[in-house]
This record gives structure tokens, sequence and C-alpha cells, in this order.
């Protein structure tokens, strides 16, 4: 799609796929302990300090509740959304502070954020350990696309996730393909970020996670450059997406956690909503993730999706999947999971729309 496209409130089609994680309790004392906030943030950024404070910075991950990292838009009609309104972060800076951070030259309208702060409450050096090494701000400005981060401390490259909390993008024109980023591991020194387009200034947030943790285990699968509408990716136990391809033990245990950056050879081009944020999926196996795009998806063949899966016997996951052409918030009956606990509960969503529409609160951005 060569035409501008960032743009009104009106769902023609949407498909949600959600990734409900409960947490099984395999002791007395849970190992987890899940908030979900949820703000309208004005163009200036600002803070949440309501919630109540995590134990330590090293023991929570602040995590987006979309495919797209940012947050889910207005929630009334905003007519025309371009790439620095569309942009958007979060990050935890203090242990009772929650910092939203949005372009200020970008539309005077609030935009819904929705975000879980899963903290490890266990004990130090248990099964279910993770561990949050770093808090990155990654700067690609530009025909710059690709950078790499220096990494210390890290253990096993392999049990690492890079979770993008958030991207931020100058354009003022379209462009909404700068909002798309890929990130993984190439070894334990090594973190790779990569944007789409070849313009605009951005920042990639991203809170890295190594999973200390005997029962934990991590897969990673790379696409490589594509254009399909469709596709799948093969699981490996390199952190970069190399190396041994290797089953998931079972889907009902495994949260697939994606990454996708659209076409980087130029700029305002393949940039519409159905060209950048596909739905994810396990597999017509256990060792393939499947990508769909919503079929006005186009793209010039450098497409690339990156997934990272997580993978623990304790994990309890439930995949619901909405069709929805209704503007405004969708309820989704997530009864069949069987959750006594919001706060023993991740939700990891993914959608897609017809591309010619900017999406709704709740379409976008996902709430127990």
């Amino acid at each position: 799609m060569n035409s501008p496209k960032n743009h009104n409130l009106l769902i023609v089609s949407l498909i949600t796929i959600l990734f409900l994680i409960s947490f099984i309790g395999n002791a007395q004392t849970a190992d987890f302990k899940v908030q979900h906030i949820q703000d309208d943030i004005e163009e200036t950024g600002g803070t949440n300090t309501n919630f109540t404070a995590v134990n330590s910075l090293n023991s929570t991950v602040e995590l987006a509740n979309n495919n797209r990292k940012v947050h889910a838009g207005a929630n009334t009609n905003s007519g025309t959304l371009d790439g620095d309104d569309m942009s958007g972060a979060r990050q935890l800076t203090g242990v009772n502070t929650l910092t939203y951070y949005r372009e200020a030259a970008s539309k005077n309208r609030d935009m819904r954020f929705n975000t879980s702060l899963w903290e490890y409450i266990g004990p130090t050096g248990g099964g279910n350990e993770f561990i949050v090494r770093g808090r990155y701000t990654i700067t690609l400005n530009g025909s710059t696309n690709s950078t790499t981060q220096a990494l210390t401390g890290i253990t096993n490259a392999a049990k690492c996730i890079p979770f993008i909390t958030g991207i931020m993008n100058d354009a003022t024109k379209d462009d909404a393909d700068s909002t798309t980023a890929i990130a993984y591991l190439e070894n334990a020194t090594t973190l790779r970020v990569q944007k789409g387009s070849d313009d605009n200034d951005v920042i990639i947030y991203i809170t890295l996670v190594e999973f200390t943790g005997n029962n934990w285990t991590v897969l990673h699968g790379d696409s490589g450059n594509s254009n399909s509408d469709t596709g799948t990716v093969t699981l490996r136990n390199g952190s970069d997406g190399t190396g041994t391809a290797t089953n998931v033990s079972s889907w009902n245990e495994a949260a697939i956690f994606s990454h996708f950056r659209g076409d980087n050879q130029d700029s305002g081009d393949n940039d519409a909503i159905a060209d950048l944020w596909p739905v994810i999926k396990p597999g017509s196996n256990n060792q393939t993730v499947d990508w769909t795009f919503h079929s006005n998806h186009d793209s010039d063949g450098q497409n690339r999706h990156f997934v990272h899966v997580l993978i623990n016997t304790g994990l309890n996951v439930t995949r619901f999947q909405n069709t929805s052409k209704n503007s405004g918030e969708t309820a989704i009956d997530i009864t069949t999971a069987g959750l006594s606990d919001v706060n023993q509960a991740l939700i990891v969503g993914s959608s897609t729309s017809s591309g010619m529409v900017q999406l709704m609160v709740e379409d976008g951005g996902i709430t127990i």
C-alpha cells in the first residue's frame, strides 16, 4: 500500500488473539505477583504511582499488553493518526513509579496504555526465578536501522528475553513503519535491535530479563526477510534464532512474545496497520509459530518477525480468539481459563485490522 493510511477510528475488521497465562501454585506461597495498570496519558507523558510498590526493579518486568508495544489509541474518534501519534512507551523507573513517554508534538489527545507488572516474589535461586538484567533506551535515527547494545551480567543468553516496552517515533506524517522493532541477543554480551523504515528518529525501550530458574525454557525464532501475508517461524535453542530446532513441550505451558519489524528500505510506504501488526499463534506442530496479517497487508520483502517462547510446566496458558467489526470495547469471555485470581495471571495479546483504520481502545490494549 503506497497511499497514506494510518487513519480513521472506525473498525472494519479485527482479529484479536489472547494468551491468558496463569501460574499454577506448586507450593503454599506463590512465586509471582501481577498488577494490571491502565492509564490514559496526554501527549506530554506522565507517571503512575498509585500501584503497590514492587520489592525490586531487578525482580519486576513491565509488559505491554499488545503486539504494537505502544498504546491502544484514543477512546474517541481522533481522525488521522501519524507515526508520532501512534508511538509511546512505558518503563518502570522506581519501585512505585511507572513512567510513560509520548512524542511532544503528537496529537493532543489522551492515549490509553495497558501494562502488566510481573514480579518474581519467590526465593533467591528458586526454580521459577527471573532477574531483570537491564533497562535500555536504544536510539536509531534516520537510515540507521540496526544497532547493538553491550551487555553484562548475563549467565545464559538463550534463557533471555528482551521485552520491548515501547517505541517512540517522531514522524509527523504517516511513517508508522518506524514504530516497529525486533530485539534479540546475539550472545551473552550483545543485544541486537532493529527498526522499520529508513527515516525518522526512533527510541526503543527494552527491559531485558534472564529466566534463571531451572523450571524455565526459552526458545527463539527468526523469520528472516519476508513479504508474505502468512508464514511460519521455526523455534530454535539459540538466542539469535539459530541453533537446533527444538519442540515446545506443550503449548498449554508456553507463551509467545512476538516482535515485528516493517520494511526498512524506504519510509512512508506499506505503513498501514494491516501492513505492520500480525496476529501470532502456535503453528501446526510443537516446533513452529505462525503469523497472519490482514489480507490488505503489503510489503516490499523486508518484513521480519522474531519470536521468543517462554516455557514452564507451572504455566497454564489458555488461548482465545475474537473476530469483531465493532468499534470501542469488546468483552471476551475467559471463563474456560478457570481463573480465580487476576493477580496470578498475565495477558499477552495480538491483533490486526483492515489497515485503513486506527485501532480503538481495548482492541489494541487488552485488559483482564
